[in-house]
């Protein structure tokens, strides 16, 4: 496993192009060493958000403040204004969640050809700004898991692409299959070699993006998500066997395959992808530079995305659980950066591991965090009091010191812990511990970690941070627990929060000495800053 993110292939300028000013990180430079800070690249200077690497560790920064992402995707209910959407965004921010995820039908905003309509996407930033909430647009545009859905019929409810498009298949191409293959399920989906398709979405992210530029004065929307698992394999053959080397047969593709040499036609197709979603990338990053990121593609499909579309950010991935391999490690290659962008809440891994999830993107493979992918429903975390209360206390201290942790990920300064709770043990469940940048796991309810000459033994806390920004202070983050600090005295406690890089002091915490330590329990999420002595 490996334990410290690295990101073979990373060229300076890449560093460069990710990194952030010392100028503008003035704001945080207190809890944060010179190693933490690079210089920026004048091509990200004005970006209100963008992606950062501090201290080796991926890291969304917005307005020069870091935001590490934990929260879900409201899928489904997004298409919708009703109950069920505000109880969502409600239980997302009783949850401590810092962004959540909406799917935008591209026909819910061009509702006729060249015609647009903004009110969903203004709709849905006011439901986030009044809580607090960062929001994540996941453009529902062509190609979304290789589906066009057609009809008016409840399989119907996603249409994705106008109806100008879906109702004009021979102005607009769609995958041509070859004989006895037939789409699984609606239509084929849209060619990306298509100009004119190409064109008719172009125009409308670009739109989207000049909207996003002017309407979103306090930052809101922090990443765009363009297409979603663009499974051109979504069809049927006879037998039991899908073809793995198919490629579109339609005139355009018949062009681009001829004109060039692929690897296969799987080869072929992920260029095609590529190539489109470089044009997209390009014209919402011109208009308003966001992080722009496409979702669910394998290894190998990383690597031809990441080489052939400069403009997209990463390519992101699903986790289940954090046990490696997994859906995100795998995606650990050349330039890519770690981010969950779907963690299923109707698996039973999922949910098993719900408070692990986020530790794991954060800090044990740190990354930029983690969305959950809740498909509502009876499935859905929102109704499910248990696991709200898990996540919320597994957020709290996320939430609360976003700056501080993220500040000091990757050096010696931070020690985090989460409980995995795996169940073919039969005593205590194992931990995951990170400490010096390294990641091990240990079998044992109490566990020990040193920063600095200040050494910390914990039990009874199922995910937590502990970071020693100075000599003379310690900040412990966690959910709940039994902390007992040694080889410094400790001179004052109290708990408080982080508004971005600013500490609010709260309520003076008590604490009591045994032997060589000092004692700090506490029941409920907390934040607390310990000074030493």
């Amino acid at each position: 496993m490996r334990t410290k993110l690295e990101a073979p292939g990373i060229t300076r300028r890449d560093l460069l192009r990710a990194a952030l000013g010392a100028a503008a990180f003035a704001g945080i430079a207190q809890f944060t060493g010179r190693d933490a800070m690079a210089d920026i690249d004048s091509a990200t200077a004005g970006a209100r958000s963008r992606i950062a690497v501090l201290n080796g560790c991926p890291t969304l920064l917005v307005d020069d403040v870091p935001l590490l992402i934990a929260g879900s995707q409201i899928d489904g209910r997004s298409v919708y204004h009703n109950d069920d959407c505000i109880t969502f965004f409600d239980g997302l921010a009783e949850m401590n969640a810092t962004v959540i995820g909406i799917s935008i039908p591209w026909d819910s905003v061009e509702v006729a050809e060249g015609r647009y309509d903004f009110s969903t996407v203004d709709w849905f930033i006011r439901q986030a700004e009044q809580r607090g909430l960062k929001v994540i647009f996941n453009l529902a545009n062509t190609n979304i898991c290789g589906k066009v859905q057609e009809g008016s019929d409840a399989r119907a409810i996603y249409h994705y692409v106008p109806a100008y498009i879906r109702s004009a298949p021979d102005d607009y191409q769609r995958v041509v299959f070859s004989p006895g293959l037939t789409p699984q399920g609606g239509a084929p989906p849209m060619c990306p070699n298509d100009p004119r398709t190409l064109e008719r979405e172009r125009l409308y992210v670009e739109r989207l993006a000049k909207y996003l530029q002017s309407r979103d004065t306090h930052a809101t929307v922090v990443m765009l998500q363009l297409e979603n698992s663009a499974n051109y394999t979504a069809w049927e053959a006879p037998g039991p066997n899908r073809p793995a080397d198919e490629r579109c047969r339609c005139r355009y593709c018949d062009a681009k395959w001829a004109s060039a040499t692929y690897a296969n036609g799987q080869a072929f197709m992920t260029r095609s992808f590529a190539d489109y979603v470089e044009v997209l990338a390009k014209a919402v990053t011109d208009s308003h530079p966001l992080p722009v990121f496409v979702n669910n593609w394998s290894a190998e499909a990383a690597r031809i995305i990441l080489d052939a579309a400069p403009h997209i950010s990463l390519v992101s991935g699903h986790l289940l659980d954090p046990h490696e391999p997994n859906g995100i490690s795998t995606l650990s290659v050349g330039r890519n950066m770690l981010f969950a962008s779907e963690a299923w809440t109707h698996m039973p891994s999922v949910r098993f591991y719900l408070d692990a999830l986020p530790f794991y993107t954060l800090a044990a493979r740190p990354g930029l965090g983690l969305t959950l992918w809740d498909p509502g429903g009876e499935k859905s975390i929102v109704y499910d009091g248990d696991l709200v209360s898990r996540l919320s206390d597994a957020l709290y201290p996320v939430k609360n010191a976003q700056c501080l942790i993220a500040a000091h990920r990757g050096t010696s300064r931070l020690a985090a812990w989460s409980v995995l709770r795996d169940q073919t043990w039969q005593v205590a469940s194992p931990m995951n511990v990170v400490e010096n940048g390294n990641t091990r796991t240990v079998r044992n309810e109490t566990i020990e970690v040193a920063l600095g000459d200040a050494v910390l033994r914990i039990s009874g806390s199922a995910t937590g941070y502990a970071v020693r920004p100075t000599a003379g202070e310690l900040f412990l983050c966690l959910s709940s627990g039994h902390v007992v600090v040694r080889g410094k005295p400790v001179a004052s406690a109290a708990r408080g929060s982080f508004e971005g890089n600013r500490w609010i002091a709260g309520s003076p915490i008590s604490f009591v000495k045994q032997g060589d330590g000092y004692v700090i329990d506490t029941q409920s999420p907390a934040v607390i800053r310990i000074v030493l002595s």
